[in-house]
C-alpha cells in the first residue's frame, strides 16, 4: 500500500512510522540511511521539500557534500558544516527566497555559447555590483540594529528563517555567527565597506550577549604580604530554578552515565556538563565527554544537541512540538573538592599537551620519511602489504573482497589461489565502499575527539581563571580560534581582477608561541585603553598593572620543567610576555627558574626543590 509521504509530513505520522519504513524509502531515493530515527525524518521531510525547491531541475536533497558546499557558497551561507546542516541551511534559504534558477532549468531554456560568451564581461561586472550592494546592505542593517542594542535581531540575520534568543542553544548562535563573520569581516569584504569594522564588533558582541553564561565577575582582595592584587576570578551566581539533572547516555552503548553503580559524587554531574572532564562508561569502557555524549531533553526525552556554554543558560531542546524552557542543576561543591580539582585539571591538560607533542612528532617524522612518494605510490605500498599479510595468514579477510576464505591460516597457497580467483567486480566494490564509509566514520570519530579535546582544555583554562600566563594550556586550534575572533591572524593579501576579489594565503601559518604571543599583546592593549587616563602618569600605572598580572610564577609554570619540550617552553614564556634568550631545552629552564628565582626575591633556585 502506497504511503502520502506528503500528509505523514505535514501532519507528524512520519514518527509513528518504524525506522524499516523510514530507511526504506530513503534507499529507494538514492539517500544516506545512517543516523537515529530523527534523523531520517529529517532527510525525508528535505527530500519532499525539496521536490519543490529543485535547482537546476535537481532535489536539493540529492546533492552530495561538495555540491552542497558550492550552492550554499553561492547563496552567501556557511560552506562549512555536515551535509545534514548544509542541507538544512539551504532547504531555509530557498523557502525564503525561492529558487530562481530553477524556472530557467524547468523552462529548458539556456544561453548558447555564443550569447554567453558575448554578455560573459558585463554580467560579471553586473554582478559584483550587486553582490557588493547586498553585502553593503548587510552591513549598514548590522549597524543599525548594533546602534539598537537589538543583538537577537543581528544573529537573525546569520540564522535562515530562524529567531534566535538568549533561550537558542549555543549551536545555533555560534552557526549564525560564523555565517555573518564570513560575509562582513573587513578582511573578507574589501576595501570600500566603510562600516565593515563595525558591523564585525556588533556581530561579535551579539554572540557574546546572547551566548555568555550567568556569571558574575569578583575583584580579587589585596595580598598584604605581597602589596598585589590576585587575578579576577568567576564565581557561579544563579539559582537552580527550573533546572534539572538531565540524562547523559554513553554514545556506544546507550547506557545513562552517573547511576548508582558508577559510584560517582553527584557533583560530577557539574565537571561532565561544563566539559571539563570526560568519564569512562562502567559498562563498554568507552571515554567520553559533553560534547560526545548523548543528551536527552527532561520534557520530551528526546535527544538534543549540546554545548557546554549551555550549562549556565536556559535553553529549549528544538525538537519539533517541544518548546519547554529548562536549566541544568548546578551541584554544590566545597572549595576543598574544587582546588583538588584545579590541581588535577592541570596536570592532566599538561599530560594531553605531551601526548599531543609525541603524535605530532611522529607523524612529522613519517611525514619526512614519505615525502618523496606520492599518494598513489602509498597507496600501492599499503595496499601490497595488506596482501602480504592476507597470504601469511596474518589478516584474516580478503583485502580485496572482504570475504574470509575457508581454510587453514598458515595455508599460504590456499590464501594464494582465493587471490587468483577473486575476480568478481561486485564483491570487490561493495567492499571498496564499505572501507570507504569505515574510513568516513573513523574520520568523523577522530573529529569529535578533536573537538572534546579542544574545549576541555578551553573549559579548563577558563576554570583556573582564564589568565594570559596560562594560555600555553589551550590546545593550537582553541589558539588559532581565539586569534581569528580578534582579527590577530596575518592578513590574506587582496588582488583585484575582472569586477571580483582574489585572496592569497599567508605565506606560513602561526606557531604556538606566535599566536600566544599576540593574544599577551593584545589584552595588554585593551587593558591600557580601558585603564588609563590619557596621562603620562596613567599610562605608566597600566602598564605596571599588566606586568604584574603576567609575572612568571612557579605556580603559573608546568609542574616539571624537564618533561616539557623545547617549543612548549617558549609557549610558556610568551604567555608571560617573557622572551627567552636561551636555544636549548635545558638553557632555557635554567633561565626560566633564575626569572622566577629573582621574581620571588630569593636566589636562583631550582624550581622542583622546596625554598627553606
Amino acid at each position: 500500500m502506497n504511503k502520502d509521504w506528503n500528509g505523514l509530513a505535514k501532519s507528524g505520522g512520519l514518527e509513528k512510522l518504524k525506522v524499516g519504513e523510514l530507511k526504506g524509502f530513503l534507499k529507494d531515493h538514492g539517500i544516506s540511511q545512517t543516523g537515529e530515527k530523527g534523523t531520517l525524518m529529517f532527510r525525508i521531510k528535505a527530500f519532499l521539500d525539496g521536490e519543490r525547491l529543485k535547482i537546476d531541475g535537481l532535489n536539493p536533497a540529492l546533492l552530495k557534500a561538495g555540491e552542497l558546499k558550492k550552492e550554499c557558497a553561492k547563496r552567501g551561507l556557511s560552506p562549512m558544516g555536515y551535509p545534514d546542516e548544509l542541507l538544512e541551511s539551504l532547504i531555509g534559504y530557498l523557502k525564503t527566497h525561492g529558487s530562481r534558477d530553477s524556472t530557467a532549468a524547468a523552462s529548458g531554456e539556456r544561453p548558447s555559447a555564443q550569447e554567453k560568451t558575448g554578455a560573459e564581461s558585463g554580467e560579471n561586472e553586473e554582478e559584483g555590483n550587486k553582490g557588493g550592494n547586498a553585502t553593503l546592505a548587510l552591513i549598514q542593517r548590522i549597524v543599525e540594529l548594533g546602534e539598537e542594542d537589538d543583538w537577537g535581531g543581528i544573529l537573525g540575520l546569520g540564522a535562515t528563517g530562524q529567531k534566535l534568543t538568549k533561550q537558542s542553544p549555543t549551536a545555533d548562535l555560534r552557526k549564525a555567527y560564523h555565517r555573518l563573520s564570513l560575509l562582513v569581516h573587513p578582511d573578507r569584504v574589501g576595501p570600500g565597506m566603510g562600516d565593515a569594522t563595525r558591523a564585525f564588533q556588533s556581530v561579535v558582541t551579539a554572540f557574546e550577549r546572547l551566548s555568555e553564561p550567568e556569571l558574575e565577575e569578583e575583584e580579587g582582595k589585596k595580598d598584604a604580604k605581597a602589596g598585589k592584587k590576585k587575578e579576577k576570578g568567576k564565581t557561579l551566581a544563579r539559582s537552580n530554578e527550573n533546572c534539572f539533572r538531565t540524562r547523559v547516555y554513553c554514545p556506544r552503548c546507550k547506557t545513562e552515565w552517573g547511576q548508582s553503580i558508577d559510584g560517582l559524587p553527584p557533583y560530577t554531574y557539574n565537571y561532565m556538563m561544563m566539559g571539563l572532564k570526560t568519564f569512562v562508561c562502567s559498562t563498554c569502557l568507552c571515554d567520553f565527554g559533553a560534547l560526545t555524549a548523548i543528551h536527552k531533553c527532561p520534557h520530551c526525552r528526546r535527544s538534543f544537541e549540546y554545548d557546554p556554554h549551555d550549562y549556565h543558560r536556559e535553553i529549549t531542546c528544538g525538537n519539533k512540538n517541544c518548546g519547554k524552557p529548562f536549566g541544568f542543576y548546578l551541584f554544590q561543591v566545597s572549595d576543598r573538592v574544587e582546588n583538588e580539582l584545579k590541581a588535577e585539571l592541570k596536570a592532566e591538560q599538561e599530560r594531553r599537551i605531551r601526548a599531543r607533542e609525541s603524535k605530532m612528532a611522529r607523524l612529522a617524522r613519517s611525514k619526512r620519511k614519505h615525502a618523496e612518494k606520492d599518494n598513489e605510490e602509498r597507496e600501492r605500498e599499503d595496499r601490497r602489504l595488506k596482501l602480504r599479510l592476507f597470504v601469511q595468514g596474518l589478516v584474516d579477510d580478503c583485502p580485496q573482497c572482504g570475504e574470509e576464505p575457508g581454510c587453514a591460516p598458515e595455508d599460504r597457497e590456499a590464501h594464494k589461489e582465493h587471490l587468483r580467483q577473486c575476480q568478481d567486480k561486485d564483491k570487490i566494490s561493495k567492499h571498496q565502499k564499505k572501507i570507504r564509509m569505515e574510513e568516513a566514520r573513523q574520520a568523523e570519530k577522530e573529529a569529535r575527539t578533536t573537538a572534546q579535546e579542544d574545549m576541555q582544555s578551553l573549559r579548563t583554562w577558563e576554570f583556573l581563571g582564564g589568565n594570559e600566563g596560562e594560555l600555553w594550556l589551550l590546545t593550537d586550534g582553541q589558539l588559532e580560534r581565539k586569534c581569528r575572533e580578534k582579527g590577530l591572524l596575518p592578513k590574506e593579501e587582496e588582488m583585484k581582477g575582472a569586477g571580483t576579489w582574489k585572496r592569497k594565503k599567508s605565506t606560513r601559518p602561526m606557531s604556538k608561541d606566535e599566536m600566544i604571543a599576540q593574544l599577551v599583546q593584545h589584552a595588554n592593549k585593551r587593558a591600557a585603553l580601558r585603564l588609563t587616563d590619557g596621562t603620562e602618569k596613567g599610562a605608566a600605572g597600566v602598564k605596571k598593572c599588566r606586568k604584574g598580572g603576567n609575572t612568571m610564577t612557579r605556580e603559573s609554570l608546568p609542574d616539571n620543567l624537564y618533561s616539557v619540550s623545547l617549543s612548549q617552553l617558549r609557549s610558556v614564556c610568551a604567555a608571560h610576555g617573557y622572551v627567552p634568550q636561551a636555544t636549548t631545552q635545558s638553557g632555557l629552564v635554567r633561565e626560566m627558574e633564575r626569572v622566577v628565582a629573582k621574581a620571588e626575591g630569593h636566589e636562583e633556585t631550582l624550581l622542583l626543590e622546596d625554598l627553606k
